[in-house]
Formats: structure tokens, C-alpha cells, sequence
């Protein structure tokens, strides 16, 4: 669903009704410019109203009904047609109109051709802007501004389209890529007989080839679907999508390049950033055109979306509610061919059962299988079979609540990269061969064991990222972490752990440390005379909820003084002070200290952290006071933000 805001204005020496749909937060450029237009006129009172509707459900009666309704507050629900349109007149006679439509889209444009002179009354009052330019370039460039206005044209008002192609043009000043666009072929397609829009299959053609491949395999899961950026990387990983020719460059990080550049130039939508990872959408245009670049290959079945017919490698659920045996059946005899089944979660559709024992079952005949998605599915127990899938990649079984045993076949997945345990409370431990499994990059898991064997998860050599949450009697961490030497980045969360183990300072391509509401954890860690010469790698570092915590781990932070870039401490309660030691950290560009009430004062020697760009203090009032008191401490700082 998206949202709609409808907004009722009256100004001094005349009235005004101002409509605006505006839902897609990357047309920011868009909302700066209508903002201030908006402002330049003083308001004498105004009227403010939230409604849903839905972007493939697009129905100008239904619109005029939302606007009758938050302009009177009138039921029309059992209004006509015509009525409804009359009703609609009455309230709109004599004013003036601006109607910004934004992210509201019919799969037909052309059923959209009739609604302005509905909705406006005959009034011209839709407008459109391209952004395209740096600010304050565009007049430097007025023949480009022309050209461009004819692209706008083309892509026929569809915000999306518009914002696509801006993006796609952004700062680039030669006139020919621009002239490209504006007479490519692709413009001629009947737009009547077809559903994608000419201007988001020019963005997609002019994207790298390996980024088209990471882009439409995201179609695999369904519309709305919200996608987890580290996730997304291993689900390319996994399928083979993403290459580097640069030794010392991980594919995790060509990943998040290519999200980035996909979100810059409007594939993706609804990036929320958080400290160490972010969540996106593609929006429903999108997801079609993904859909229909795969068509030509035969590689997916999206259920609901497409017909079946061929050989497959590429299994989703896709929107439909039942896991039926249409769909049970149709997989198995693809099975010689499937790389990839995403399964629905099956306690939502209710049909754990039947997908239990289809997995039981049938799991066996899927040798060449990379991918297999199969969270809620409510197990107890994961079948022996499963360890007969030598090529499996990726296997994600969070939230399967009832999981409490994994047999030892398991660690025959040897080819395994990601395996995501997230959440599965009765799992009682790991299988005892674990450390077999030398290829994991990728480890999230809940269990209830309270130490980490040695000989288990201290021997994954390639792991990359752990992530231990939710593992109610975990005290200990296994001595033997030195084993993980590929560890970047160690998430510890919800755990009863009492402290970290000494030989995690052995870990020196450690980038990323969070311990996350672990309220039993001391973290103090000093360092000795023998570890001056150590070196190590953090670049984040962040705490969150730590009851016991009274020091920062000296050992970890100073050892990283050269690399360390952002730290997060929130709701330490029990922290008094900041170590003298803290003004060593000369690359710090970021400090954010939320609710720790008992912080009274800022390191001494804090003004030698020259490359701290953002100081933000929230919650913390002894501190913000006495940081109010003596700002010369800070005067070096370019954004203090004292909340």
C-alpha cells in the first residue's frame, strides 16, 4: 500500500485545494522544490488528511471519493458515478488546482489519459519535474533542458519513469547520451499492448552487464518483499552473480557497490540505513521489469505471475497464498534442472506439513541445487537428505521455532556459504562436524548451548560474519576464536555473555564489533606491554544496552586507533567515565552516546581527535552540560548535535 497525503489549503485572498500523492521518498529533489513553492504563500489555516491507496489498484472514482471525503467529511460511499463526479464539481468550482501524482499508477497507461480532466476540471495544473543536474548547473546547459523536457514527455507523467531516467542522466553533460535517449527505439513500443515503460527498460539496458543479472534475479522473491542488504549479498554469492578481479577485494563488498548504484539510479526503493547494514524494496514496476528481462531465458516461475511452461532453474512462491501440489508437483519435475526454491513462510499460509513433507521427501532428487529458502517452515527435525545437496550455497531456515536437531549428514554441505539459523529456540546445539563445512561465509545462528566448541565454529577458517542472537545460555564464546582469521564482523546479541574471549585480539581482519543488550557482559579488556605492536582492524564499533559495562575494551580500541571510524554507545547505564586513552583515536569521524546518565564529561584531550566529522550526544544531560559549559572542546567539530 502506499500513502497518499491529501493536503486542503486556504490562503490569504483566495482559496486553494492542493492534492499531492507523494509516497516515494527517493524524489526528494521533487518535494525540496513543490515545499518551497508551497511557502511562498502565507496560510491562514489548513486541514491535513491520511489515506491508503493502493498503487495497483488505481481507480479515479475511488480518488474522488478520497477527496470529497477529506475536503467535507462526507460519507459518498453510496454515491454514483456521475454523482460522485458532480459532488466532486461542486466542491472544485471556481478554485484552482495543483495535482502532483505521485507513485499512483495503472498497469494501462492510457486508462490514465481521461483522469486529469476529472479530477482538474479542465484546469492545467500537473507538472512534472526532472532532475537531471547538479544544483545550480542546469542553466549552464539550456540546450540539455530541452531535450530533456522532450524525454518528460515520453514517459508520460509516471513519476518512476521520470526519476529512472534523471538518474540515469545525472551530471552527465554530453549532449549525445542525451540525444540517445530521446531517440531510442524503444519509445515505439505500444505502450497499450505493453506493461513496462519504455524509460525503465532504457535505465536497465544501460546498466553493467553483471549488475542486469543481480538486479533481475532480485524478481525471485515477491512484490513488497523487504530485502536485507547482507542477505542479498550472499543470495547473489551463492548463485554466482558477482566476480572481482581484484585479489584483495571480497564479493560482500562488490555487492553493496552494486545496491548502491542499483538504488542511485531508482532499481531499488525505501532504503532505510541503519549502523551496520540497510533494508530496501523494488518497487512493483520494477519487480515487472525484472520479471520480464528473465522471460526470454526460461529461468524463473514466479507463481501468480507468469505461465508455466519449459524447464526452469528458478522456484518462487512468488504472491500466492497456498503452497499447493500444482506447485510441489512442477518442482519436482524440474528437479534435474532447479538452482533455487523460495519457499513461502509457511507459518503464516499454514501449510508446514505439507512443505515438511515434501522436503522429507523429495529434497534428495535436487543435486544441483544452490539455493534453498525455507524459513517458518516449523520443523523439529531436518531430514537426513538434506546433507545429499553437495552443490547447496545458500540455506536459510530462520524462524523455524520448532527446529531442535540437525543431524550430522548436515555437515556434508560442504559447498555451504550462508546458512542463517536465526531464532530457532529449541535448537539444542550445532551438529559436531560443523568445522567440515569449511566454505561458510556466513553464519547467523540461535542455540542453547552455552559454550562454542573449539573444534566447531573456531575452525570455519572462511567465515566472514557471525551473528549470535538470542542464545539464552551462551556464557562463553570458544577460546579458540583465533581459528575464524577471515572474521570481519562478530554481532553478539540478547546473550547472557560474561566477557570476550583473549584471543579475539588475534583476529586482525575484525572490521565490525556489536554487542547488542547483553546485560551480564564486562567488556574491559586492558592493554599490556606486549601488546603495543598490536594491530588490528575495527572500523565500527558499537554497544547497546550493557548493564555491567563500566570500561571500553582498551585492548580492541587502541589496537585499531588507526582504523577505527564510527562508535555507537547506548544506555550504558553503569558507564561513569571515558578513558584518557580515548583521545588516541585520530580517525574517528563519528561518535554518537545515547541514555548514559552517568557520563558526566567528555575524554580529556578529545580536541586532538581532528577527524571527527559528527559528535551527537542524545539523552545524556550531565554530559550535554557540561559539554555546554566548555564548547571550546569541541569547536573543532564540524555537526554537534546535543539532543
Amino acid at each position: 500500500m502506499q500513502r497518499t497525503v491529501v493536503k486542503l489549503t486556504k490562503k490569504a485572498g483566495k482559496k486553494e485545494l492542493e492534492l499531492r500523492a507523494n509516497s516515494e521518498r527517493a524524489l526528494r529533489a521533487e518535494q525540496e522544490r513543490a515545499r518551497l513553492w508551497e511557502t511562498t504563500e502565507k496560510q491562514k489555516w489548513a486541514l491535513e488528511a491520511e489515506l491508503e491507496l493502493s498503487q495497483d489498484d488505481f481507480d479515479v472514482i475511488r480518488l474522488m471519493k478520497e477527496i470529497i471525503k477529506s475536503a467535507t467529511n462526507d460519507d459518498c460511499s453510496k454515491l454514483e458515478g456521475g454523482e460522485i463526479r458532480k459532488r466532486l464539481l461542486e466542491i472544485l468550482t471556481d478554485k484552482k488546482f495543483l495535482l502532483v501524482m505521485d507513485d499512483v499508477w495503472n498497469e494501462k497507461p492510457h486508462k490514465m489519459d481521461g483522469s486529469e480532466k476529472i479530477l482538474l476540471n479542465g484546469v492545467n495544473g500537473s507538472k512534472i519535474i526532472k532532475y537531471a543536474f547538479k544544483d545550480g548547473e542546469g542553466k549552464d546547459f539550456p540546450r540539455l533542458i530541452e531535450i530533456g523536457k522532450e524525454i518528460v514527455r515520453k514517459c508520460k507523467g509516471v513519476p518512476l519513469a521520470v526519476r529512472s531516467l534523471g538518474s540515469l542522466l545525472y551530471a552527465n553533460t554530453d549532449e549525445r547520451e542525451w540525444l540517445k535517449i530521446r531517440e531510442n527505439d524503444i519509445w515505439q513500443v505500444d505502450q497499450v499492448n505493453e506493461d513496462i515503460l519504455p524509460a525503465l527498460k532504457l535505465s536497465y539496458d544501460h546498466l553493467p552487464s553483471p549488475m542486469k543479472r543481480c538486479f533481475t534475479y532480485l524478481c525471485l522473491f515477491s512484490k513488497d518483499y523487504t530485502y536485507l542488504s547482507e542477505y542479498v549479498a550472499q543470495y547473489w554469492i551463492a548463485l554466482g552473480l558477482l566476480k572481482t578481479s581484484d585479489k584483495t577485494e571480497e564479493l560482500e563488498d562488490v555487492a553493496v557497490q552494486y545496491m548502491k548504484v542499483l538504488w542511485s539510479r531508482g532499481f531499488l526503493e525505501d532504503f532505510r540505513e541503519y549502523s551496520f547494514y540497510w533494508t530496501f524494496k523494488v518497487h512493483d514496476l520494477m519487480h515487472d521489469l525484472a520479471i520480464s528481462m528473465t522471460k526470454s531465458e526460461s529461468a524463473f516461475i514466479n507463481l501468480g505471475s507468469q505461465n508455466v511452461d519449459g524447464k526452469f532453474r528458478h522456484f518462487s512462491h512468488g504472491d500466492t497464498e497456498l503452497c499447493g501440489e500444482e506447485f510441489l508437483q512442477l518442482i519436482v519435475n524440474n528437479s534435474r534442472s532447479v538452482r533455487s526454491i523460495v519457499f513461502p513462510a509457511a507459518d503464516k499460509y499454514g501449510d508446514a506439513g505439507i512443505i515438511g513433507s515434501f522436503i522429507s521427501e523429495n529434497i534428495s532428487k535436487f543435486k544441483y541445487l544452490r539455493l534453498l529458502h525455507l524459513c517458518s517452515i516449523l520443523f523439529e527435525v531436518l531430514p537426513d537428505s538434506i546433507g545429499t545437496l553437495r552443490h547447496l550455497r545458500y540455506l536459510d531456515l530462520a524462524w523455524n521455532y520448532s527446529l531442535k536437531k540437525i543431524p550430522e549428514s548436515f555437515c556434508e554441505l560442504q559447498n555451504l556459504q550462508m546458512l542463517n539459523l536465526r531464532d530457532c529456540y529449541e535448537l539444542k546445539k550445532l551438529p559436531n562436524n560443523i568445522q567440515k563445512m569449511i566454505r561458510l561465509r556466513y553464519l547467523e545462528i540461535t542455540t542453547q548451548e552455552e559454550v562454542l566448541t573449539e573444534k566447531g565454529i573456531g575452525c570455519l577458517s572462511s567465515l566472514q560474519y557471525l551473528h549470535l542472537r538470542k542464545c539464552k545460555y551462551l556464557v562463553s564464546l570458544c577460546e579458540g576464536i583465533q581459528g575464524l582469521k577471515s572474521l570481519r564482523a562478530l554481532y553478539v546479541r540478547n546473550c547472557p555473555l560474561i566477557s570476550l574471549p583473549d584471543t579475539i585480539r588475534y583476529l586482525t581482519k575484525l572490521e565490525m564489533l556489536i554487542i547488542w543488550s547483553c546485560p551480564n557482559i564486562n567488556l574491559k579488556m586492558e592493554l599490556q606491554e606486549e601488546d603495543h605492536e598490536l594491530k588490528l582492524s575495527l572500523k565500527r564499533f558499537i554497544i547497546f544496552n550493557l548493564n555491567s559495562l563500566v570500561d571500553l575494551p582498551q585492548l580492541l580500541l587502541q589496537a585499531s586507533a588507526d582504523t577505527l571510524k564510527y562508535m555507537r554507545i547506548e544506555w550504558c547505564e553503569n558507564l561513569e567515565a571515558l578513558s584518557e586513552w580515548f583521545q588516541n583515536f585520530t580517525s574517528l569521524e563519528e561518535l554518537e552516546i545515547t541514555s548514559c546518565h552517568k557520563l558526566s564529561s567528555l575524554p580529556e584531550g578529545i580536541e586532538r581527535l581532528t577527524s571527527l566529522k559528527e559528535l551527537k550526544i542524545t539523552d545524556c544531560p550531565a554530559l550535554i552540560e557540561s559539554i555546554r559549559n566548555d564548547e571550546s572542546k569541541i569547536a573543532h567539530v564540524p555537526l554537534v548535535r546535543l539532543i
